[in-house]
């Protein structure tokens, strides 16, 4: 019944997938391994693991064996400017909004991506959006 009532409230029948760009892609922007490294550094051993089943405990404390595929496979995301489906794809936890539910709407859905997903989504948060200068989250070659 939650699953229904889920699909039913997060679907967008108009939704149109987006194409990939026909123009070069700006190949100054990239991230680097010292980056990534510091981005699985900070990860929090808590972090719940999406649907990958990849532990943020796993992802910190093997970053030194990890970091150069994981660069790369976040450099290929954005050059390619398109997500992986399997990083859209989250497990969906219904939290009760009032103390007795009754029905799928008394519920708040809380979705659980994986570690990398979400790690980075925030990376490129921070591409976009920084306005600091000091700080900066990509590199010009």
């Amino acid at each position: 019944m939650l699953n229904d009532h889920y699909t039913a409230i997060s679907t967008d029948r108009h939704y149109q997938d987006t194409t990939s760009k026909l123009t070069v892609p700006d190949q100054r922007i990239c991230i680097t391994e010292i980056e990534v490294f510091r981005m699985l550094n900070k990860l929090r051993p808590t972090a719940a693991a999406g649907l990958d089943g990849i532990a943020a405990r796993f992802l910190r404390l093997g970053a030194p064996v990890f970091v150069a595929s994981i660069a790369h496979l976040f450099n290929q995301t954005l050059a390619e400017g398109k997500i992986t489906q399997q990083w859209k794809t989250a497990i969906i936890t219904p939290v009760p909004k009032v103390s007795k539910p009754t029905q799928p709407s008394d519920f708040r859905p809380i979705s659980i991506t994986s570690v990398l997903s979400r790690s980075f989504e925030k990376h490129s948060q921070n591409i976009h959006l920084s306005n600091s200068p000091k700080s900066p989250s990509w590199t010009l070659f």
